[in-house]
Order: structure tokens, then sequence, then C-alpha cells
């Protein structure tokens, strides 16, 4: 699996110049090893996790950003409990495994105003650690077991 991600498609990523042109590589990267593994049982894939609240997405990021992330952003952790078992069952070779999906993002867009504060307050102070912590007992009282147990399966 390669991980798709900003400048995959040829577009630029200001103050993450390396990142994009990498994530640009990979794109002739896996057409090339599809035709090389073409004949062999090594399957060839892309996962693509959306926007991710790292460090990398948050480093010179401003106060508008910030409030765009409220909206569409999710936890490595989130997006990690989706896309893992998707990966783990992908048969053949050239598939794609997206977690930001159309509609996702419509979701997303037409729930922002519950989304507002998600993650970062009006001056852009972060808050997604009280936010993950919240959505973590949640999750865990509704389950039955823990999100460590719960990591442990994916890992």
């Amino acid at each position: 699996f390669h991980m798709d991600g900003a400048g995959s498609g040829g577009s630029s990523t200001p103050l993450t110049a390396v990142y994009g042109s990498t994530k640009c590589g990979l794109r002739q990267l896996q057409a090339s090893l599809l035709k090389e593994c073409k004949r062999s049982k090594v399957g060839v894939h892309t996962a693509s996790p959306g926007m991710v609240l790292t460090e990398l997405l948050l480093s010179g990021s401003s106060l508008k950003n910030k409030q765009m992330f409220n909206i569409i952003c999710e936890l490595p952790e989130t997006v990690a409990r989706t896309l893992v078992p998707r990966m783990r069952i992908v048969k053949g070779s050239g598939k794609a495994v997206n977690y930001l999906t159309p509609p996702r993002i419509l979701l997303a867009l037409v729930t922002a105003w519950l989304r507002r504060g998600r993650w970062f307050d009006d001056q852009g102070r972060a808050l997604y650690a009280a936010e993950a912590d919240r959505i973590r007992n949640w999750a865990e009282s509704r389950a039955g077991f823990s999100f460590a147990d719960a990591m442990e399966m994916y890992t």
C-alpha cells in the first residue's frame, strides 16, 4: 500500500514541498509497479487517509486552516479504525482504499456547525486532546472493550 496525500496529483504543497513531491512520485512508482507485478501475486494498492491531525498538517497552519480542520480533519486513530480493516481484505491489485470520500466530505460540510470548535477554539488553540479522550471514553463504554485493545487488533 502506498499512502496517498497532498501533492499526489501534481498540485503544489506550500510549506511541505518535499512531502508533496514524494507523494507525486508515488503515483509514478505505483503505475510502474502495477505493470511489473501484473503476473505475480503481489498486490499494489493505495490508501488515502484524507486530512489527519498530525504534526505535519499542523506545522505552519493558520487560524483559517485550523477552522477548516475543525470541519474536515480526523484523529489518526479514527482514520485507522476505518482504513486498516478495509486494507486487510483487499484482493487483486490496483485498488484504492479511501477514508475521506465524497459522502464523508458532504456529511462534514452539512454538519459543519456542529464541528465548530471541535479541535481548535476561535483563537486557534488546540482542544483536540480533550475531544479525543471524550470520543475514546464514549467508544469504550459502547463497545465493551478498551481503545488500546481495539488498536492492538488493527496492528
